[in-house]
């Protein structure tokens, strides 16, 4: 399956002073979205067989922005899995973005630098946490080290804009058939390609 080489960002650039956590202060719906999967998530973990004695626990947030929507969640996890392991699990939370993101204000909220929701990565012992900036269209980190991922506001970026809308500024409103067929059939593609690459990182 081809995949296509990203020079510029191909979706949006950040907006807000690098380092000042402006787009989690800005975007709220986005909390609602997250905090509509925390149960979801929960369950999920709680499912996957883990031992805390050799097993690493690693977490991957697809298209973070700068961290801040999604940290409720990911502290809700790392708190279950502190609950069932103990604080013997190691737990490493992979932020993955564009090459461009404002991974500066994403080290700044977890550290508790600047003002933001409760940090698990000041609150909670043994846990780890890298970023990414490959393209989720990509594969992002290597085959079989992903226990869980998900993605809360970010897939529905598209690799490629197959026509240009023009009775609507989106492909959803649009009353045109042609352009929602061809929107379709890319989102059909774009899904397929994602869904290949994060089988290859999650473990089996």
């Amino acid at each position: 399956m081809e995949e296509i080489k990203f020079s510029d960002p191909h979706s949006h650039a950040p907006y807000g002073k690098d380092g000042s956590g402006y787009y989690s202060t800005n975007v709220l719906a986005c909390y609602d979205v997250n905090e509509l999967a925390i149960n979801l998530m929960l369950k999920a973990a709680r499912s996957i067989p883990v031992d805390s004695n050799s097993s690493v626990f690693t977490l991957v947030d697809y298209g973070a922005a700068d961290g801040g929507t999604s940290m409720p969640l990911v502290y809700a996890c790392v708190k279950e899995l502190r609950k069932k392991y103990g604080d013997e699990l190691a737990i490493h939370v992979i932020y993955e973005d564009q090459p461009i993101n404002d991974f500066k204000s994403l080290f700044m909220l977890l550290q508790g630098l600047i003002p933001g929701p409760p940090s698990f990565h000041v609150d909670f012992p043994n846990v780890f946490v890298t970023a990414s900036g490959t393209s989720f269209y990509s594969q992002c980190v290597p085959n079989n080290s992903v226990t869980i991922g998900f993605s809360g506001t970010a897939f529905h970026w598209l690799r490629d804009k197959p026509c240009d809308i023009t009775d609507a500024t989106s492909y959803v409103a649009s009353t045109v058939p042609e352009v929602k067929q061809k929107y379709r059939e890319q989102a059909e593609k774009d899904w397929e390609l994602i869904l290949m690459k994060r089988a290859a990182e999650l473990m089996p």
